[in-house]
Formats: structure tokens, sequence, C-alpha cells
């Protein structure tokens, strides 16, 4: 399962909230499957009780065959959107951001070769990171998902910048190479997925222990939060290599609220513009599980099982 390819792939560390909303599950398994990316490593945000998340994440790569170093990072207390604890066995340590100079050696040699940082849950583990290492960041770029301009639900703010408003508005002021796809461009219809939708159908037609935890994850996410998932994250991870996300550079503030607001004074931000849904479930498509004869078909957005 692990990618054999030898081509020039672009480097990546990804930062997620691995075993909530499944979507950041989905993104790390299109990022594994995906031979354009080098995954170097795997933070995990929001902990739950420490390092639970990254001991999960740890287990399930390992179960495929991927070795590739998981790093427990910052726990925020919160205690209702880890879905998974009881499937974690046993008791390996894993890595921390807090400790050893592992992660340093990583985030060197991912400035060194032009690599990405992906945030795809809250930005605690970041801010930390650019204070810990603040010459790194000018040779990484960061894509985030998270933030919103007009927000789904007026006078909410989006969940992965709620998760750490602080921390998020220091990653936002500090001028570094970081792109912003923000949920105008992520909860949409388009990236919905359901019990009944084909990318559920992969992972429950897989018994394996890799793919039955994402139907797992799907399974209580719809059961115990919401209906559906949004592919947030997966979207962003595509934006590191196919024209999916379309970028533009805006004046913007980042209120004490966590708000993104126009202000024509403020410093120019990247920020996701418009997105290209067919692009993006095409490339799900070709490298989870459609056969040539089934991707001939079109209308990827839109399809459904039954």
């Amino acid at each position: 399962m692990p990618n054999q390819s030898t081509q020039k792939n672009v480097p990546v560390v990804i930062d997620t909230d691995f075993g909530g909303d499944p979507d950041d599950a989905v993104a790390l398994v299109y990022a594994l499957r995906s031979r354009e990316l080098d995954v170097r490593a795997v933070i995990t945000s929001d902990e739950y009780k420490t390092n639970h998340r990254a001991r999960l994440v740890q287990q399930w790569l390992k179960a495929a065959g991927y070795h590739i170093p998981v790093f427990s990072g910052h726990d925020l207390g919160n205690k209702n959107l880890f879905l998974l604890d009881d499937l974690i066995e046993g008791n390996e340590d894993v890595l921390s951001i807090f400790q050893g100079d592992e992660l340093k050696k990583i985030l060197t040699n991912l400035a060194a070769d032009n690599g990405r940082y992906v945030s795809i849950g809250g930005l605690s583990n970041l801010s930390y990171l650019h204070v810990l290492f603040p010459k790194l960041w000018s040779s990484i770029q960061t894509t985030i998902m998270g933030g919103a301009v007009h927000y789904h639900r007026p006078g909410a703010i989006e969940h992965n910048i709620g998760l750490d408003v602080q921390s998020a508005r220091t990653i936002f002021k500090s001028g570094k190479k970081n792109r912003w796809v923000v949920s105008d461009h992520t909860f949409v219809p388009e990236l919905s997925v359901d019990a009944t939708h084909r990318l559920y159908s992969y992972f429950a037609g897989n018994e394996d222990f890799f793919h039955m935890l994402v139907r797992t994850n799907m399974d209580r996410f719809f059961r115990t939060c919401y209906p559906d998932s949004r592919m947030h994250d997966p979207l962003t991870i595509s934006a590191l290599f196919l024209p999916t996300v379309i970028f533009s550079t805006q004046r913007m503030i980042m209120s004490a609220t966590g708000e993104f607001v126009t202000a024509p004074t403020a410093t120019l931000v990247e920020i996701s513009a418009s997105a290209n849904y067919d692009c993006f479930w095409a490339d799900i498509d070709a490298k989870l599980f459609l056969s040539p004869a089934q991707k001939s078909t079109g209308n990827y957005s839109k399809q459904k099982n039954g």
C-alpha cells in the first residue's frame, strides 16, 4: 500500500485533528495515495488525553505498512470530538512536538526541500512551531484549512479558527508564506459525503483496519454529530498539486473573534477565491477506487450510489 514511486514528490507535513470529523482521515488516505506527495510527518492537533490522537494515527499507519513519524501536539482540553478512543491498542509511545530534536530535523529538511506544511486542524501547533523555529518559515509554504469571509452560520466562528483564536491570529499576522482555504469554498454541497455516497461505500467495502477505521469514523460522526461530512481537508490536500483551489490576494485582517474582514489598508493575504470540485472528485476517484470505465462517466461531484 505505501507509495513506491521514485519520482520527485512535494515533501509535506500534515497537522490534523484526526479522529473527529472523518474528512481528516480521508485527507490522510488521499495524501498517502497521491504520488505527487511525500508525507514526511503527521502532527496531531487538539489532542485528547495528551497523545491519543497521535497513538491512533501511528497504529493506523503501521497497520497499512506506512512508517511515517507521528507527533502529538497541543491538548486544548476538548473532550467532545475524538470518536475513536476505543480503537487504540497497546501503550506504544509516540513522539511529541515538545520533546527531542526529531521534528526540528524534519522541518529543517522540509525547508531545504521547498516543502509544504498543511494545517487541517486548529492552529496551536503551527503557532508554537513558528516561535520555536522562526527562521524556517520563510522557506516553508503553509496551506491552512480554516476561516471564512462569509461563514454559513452568521455570528459563529469557523471550527478550526475557533479551536484557538489567538494562535490563528498570530499565524494570520505573521506575514509568512501562508495560503488559506476558507470554508466559503469547502462547506458546500459539492463536498458533502454521507452514508449513501460512493466514498463511504469504498471504505465500507474493505475490511482491513486501515479502511475499517475510516468507515467507523464516518459511522460515529454521522450518528452523533452531523448526517454528513464536508470534504474540507481533502480539498485542501488536493490544492498542493492540482488547480482545485484558485487563490487570490486580498487585504484582510482577522478580528479578535476570528472573523476574516476586508480592510483597505490591511496586509495582503493569499486566500481561496474559488474551487473546481469536478477536478477534485476526478482525482479522488482515480486514486481510490474507480475503474477506467467508471472514470469516463463524468459528473463526479454529483454521483452517489443507488
